[in-house]
């Protein structure tokens, strides 16, 4: 319990574990790997963070609610899509936490099996990605809006693009997901994900320096999706 993240406080939970809590009590929590948390009480439920949180999306989570903040990113010492390797595995950086409060900064970092897992930054290293002057068109961040889902969400794409292949994340304010597969031909763009969510389906055509189309999920929802290519800012690594 308590409005400040402390290691040292926490107890482990397994399966079937359960912690009791009364309504407003502050309290923190850290998982390994991804995982499941069944909640009971009684309706109607929010969380609400007891300090302000950065995220490597580009926003802040504050007691008050989401807000955009162009400068969230400055506490960070790697960027969404970079490859990073730790003790427990390689993979590429998907989403990013920091509390200033509590002076703890985290990442989720997905593997090229599509498994999760959550590192402190200090836990980290990066792994070089190749770069060269063959980079396709879609090198780079692309910023924009999910229309559908979840109202009007904003989203972003990461993308590397060479000749030889297609890779990057997608990123939501709260959370993000390598692309499963992607191809780029005579300037249409497929995009596969699995997530937790759904398997999703982009499709799409870049005009300029936009990109927009239509998505959809096996689960039924759809919409459409429209990004501009952002200016990568000049940032001290």
């Amino acid at each position: 319990m308590g409005n400040k993240f402390n290691r040292s406080a926490l107890r482990e939970l397994n399966v079937g574990d359960y912690a009791f809590m009364p309504k407003k009590m502050p309290h923190f929590g850290w998982a390994k790997t991804e995982c499941i948390i069944q909640v009971h009480g009684i309706g109607p439920f929010q969380i609400i963070p007891a300090s302000v949180e950065e995220h490597l999306s580009g926003w802040k989570n504050t007691p008050d609610g989401w807000v955009r903040d162009p400068n969230a990113g400055s506490f960070f010492k790697f960027r969404i899509a970079d490859r990073v390797r730790s003790g427990r595995g390689e993979g590429t950086i998907v989403q990013g936490m920091h509390s200033e409060q509590s002076k703890f900064t985290q990442y989720r970092v997905q593997t090229s099996k599509g498994e999760a897992f959550f590192e402190p930054e200090e836990e980290l290293t990066a792994v070089s990605q190749a770069s060269g002057p063959d980079s396709g068109p879609l090198t780079g961040s692309w910023d924009g809006v999910l229309h559908g889902f979840q109202g009007d969400a904003p989203c972003a794409f990461y993308f590397h693009h060479s000749r030889q292949e297609l890779t990057g994340v997608f990123s939501l304010q709260w959370g993000g997901a390598t692309l499963t597969s992607a191809t780029f031909r005579n300037n249409v763009l497929e995009i596969h994900m699995e997530t937790p969510l759904g398997n999703f389906l982009f499709s799409g055509k870049l005009n300029q320096e936009t990109l927009s189309g239509e998505w959809s999920t096996d689960t039924g929802l759809k919409g459409t999706w429209e990004t501009k290519k952002a200016l990568e800012p000049a940032t001290d690594r």
